[in-house]
């Protein structure tokens, strides 16, 4: 199992998307996907990035993998099928945790942010 972050939620003309890296080296081309509406929270996207709870987006699974949304950060699971979505949220917490600590300092984290 390996949790990496992939990118930045962001927004264009008001629709969320998803940075894809394709290819490696020089040759890569980032690209970004659209988020299907149906993947939208109830509450809204700006809740689901307030929480800082993990938050699935289903409609990026496959390939043996799956596509988080924590906060900003959008965290890829590869070979996590024998994971729970609990010990998943933890997984990929504990990746959004590590890069905020490795590259912007101390984390305002706590154990409630991890449900």
């Amino acid at each position: 199992m390996k949790a990496s972050i992939v990118g930045d939620l962001r927004f264009v003309e008001g629709n969320p998307v998803v940075p894809i890296v394709i290819g490696e080296g020089p040759r890569a081309c980032n690209i970004e996907v659209p988020i299907a509406s149906e993947n939208m929270p109830a509450s809204g996207w700006e809740s689901v990035i307030q929480s800082q709870k993990p938050y699935k987006l289903n409609t990026f699974s496959g390939q043996g993998g799956m596509l988080w949304l924590c906060g900003r950060k959008i965290v890829q699971i590869v070979d996590a099928g024998h994971l729970s979505d609990e010990e998943q949220k933890l997984e990929v917490a504990h990746a959004v945790l590590r890069h905020e600590k490795r590259y912007k300092g101390a984390c305002n984290y706590n154990d409630t942010n991890l449900g």
